[in-house]
């Protein structure tokens, strides 16, 4: 896992795809753990599908010492429940594939309009 916690902590954008049960998830949350202390992100938004952002992230979060500290935001319900969650303060933004397109327009709208 520390060769792909470094490996990830020197890339901007990151992509883990891989079978389940693989250690994704902390490989993933020690990354973000790591680059949050080094000012290289913020803020961290991750894709996956709806049950894995609404049930995975969050508690494997508290399974390690290291990333129970971490806050979530589950960008997911309908367009007033997303857009409260995407601008609640949170370390880690969690949405679905399917919410792909609203993300979109929303953060066009509010940044680029």
């Amino acid at each position: 896992m520390t060769t792909s916690v470094k490996r990830s902590c020197t890339r901007s954008i990151i992509l883990i795809q891989c079978y389940g049960c693989l250690g994704k998830t902390p490989i993933t949350l020690t990354s973000i753990v790591e680059r949050m202390r080094a000012g290289q992100v913020k803020k961290t938004l991750i894709f996956g599908p709806l049950r894995v952002i609404t049930s995975v992230w969050e508690r494997e979060a508290r399974k390690w010492e290291h990333t129970k500290h971490l806050s979530f935001s589950v960008v997911h319900g309908n367009k007033e429940k997303r857009s409260r969650a995407l601008f609640r303060e949170a370390d880690v933004y969690l949405i679905n594939y399917e919410a792909m397109n609203w993300l979109a327009e929303t953060l066009d709208h509010y940044y680029t309009s």
